[in-house]
């Protein structure tokens, strides 16, 4: 006997799921597990998945339902894996859009711990490996106990191709701004062991004046000590070339010998 509901719909109209009138609707048939402390459905396959999920997609209207949809007390969702290879959950989008999607209302949207490996490792091959935005925020903040907050490398560590491109690029009002309340560290440090130079800082300005004018790199010191201090093991602790090499608004003090060599 027909469903009453089948029957009185006509002919060409969407069935209840909107399915397009030349596809016919699946027939109700649900299946419901329950148990009191085991498994309330479990699927088992050798060679194909032990159990699939289909919502909406090419049948329907409905693209924008869940194939497996997960309500629990303490995870909607878990995935193990004993494989080396393997994972706990993989997410796969075929259309273009995101694999893994974590949302929430006030808290992390997604989360990743290690006890001993890497907790997060993004991987792109011509995009970007990690894109993080936020409208007034912190888009990345790296925390850690008594290492490396935040680590940038590109290239190999040594060899010709060490140049490749640069660890770490920072574009903004100031494109890096690095603080430290320690009295005997810095605010920035650069550290160069192929001999190169360890901090380097250039401009494209052409004004130059006594107050007003720019340099490539310029030391500020808000309060009685000196805003540029240079020092060497061996060598001049500070060596300029320029026309002129120097200039000097204001009195300038000397303590030892001074030099003049033409």
């Amino acid at each position: 006997m027909a469903n009453p509901v089948e029957a009185s719909a006509p002919v060409g109209a969407l069935a209840p799921d909107n399915a397009p009138p030349h596809v016919p609707p699946l027939p109700e048939n649900p299946v419901l597990g329950t148990s009191h402390v085991g498994p309330g459905v479990t699927g088992q396959s050798d060679l194909g998945a032990g159990l699939v999920g289909q919502g909406g997609g090419w049948r329907s209207a409905n693209a924008g339902t869940d194939g497996v949809f997960g309500i629990g007390g303490t995870n909607g969702v878990h995935g193990e894996s004993g494989g080396v290879a393997g994972v706990g959950v993989l997410g796969e989008n075929k259309g273009g859009g995101r694999g893994v999607l974590g949302t929430s209302v006030s808290g992390v949207g997604v989360e990743a711990r290690s006890q001993s490996g890497t907790a997060l490792s993004a991987f792109s091959t011509s995009g970007g490996g990690i894109a993080a935005g936020t409208d007034t925020g912190i888009a990345v903040a790296g925390l850690s106990g008594s290492g490396t907050a935040v680590q940038g490398i590109s290239g190999p560590l040594v060899g010709p191709g060490a140049t490749t491109g640069d660890g770490v690029v920072g574009i903004g009002k100031n494109g890096v701004h690095g603080r430290s309340a320690s009295p005997t560290d810095s605010g920035v440090w650069g550290d160069n062991t192929g001999g190169g130079f360890g901090v380097s800082g250039s401009t494209t300005s052409s004004s130059f004046s006594d107050v007003a004018g720019t340099a490539g790199i310029w030391g500020n010191n808000v309060s009685v000590g000196a805003g540029v201090k240079a020092t060497s093991k061996s060598g001049p602790g500070l060596f300029a070339s320029g026309m002129p090499a120097g200039r000097f608004l204001g009195d300038v003090q000397v303590t030892g010998h001074l030099g003049v060599a033409i």
